[in-house]
């Protein structure tokens, strides 16, 4: 689960496990992951792009 993590630990994850970001920003207290797609738990293949809401000051 990547909600709640800064942005550079969900990416440190995320290459952990071979995915790639896909970031999208919206207003809010900056830094923060507040989404994700797919969500945690489901099987993800290598190379998928996981979908980040991150919020932006």
């Amino acid at each position: 689960n990547l909600v709640g993590r800064s942005l550079d630990d969900a990416r440190v994850q995320l290459e952990r496990l071979q995915l790639e970001a896909d970031i999208s920003w919206v207003d809010g207290t900056p830094g923060a992951v507040l989404e994700q797609k797919p969500k945690a738990g489901l099987a993800a293949a290598p190379g998928l792009k996981v979908r980040l809401v991150v919020a932006r000051g």
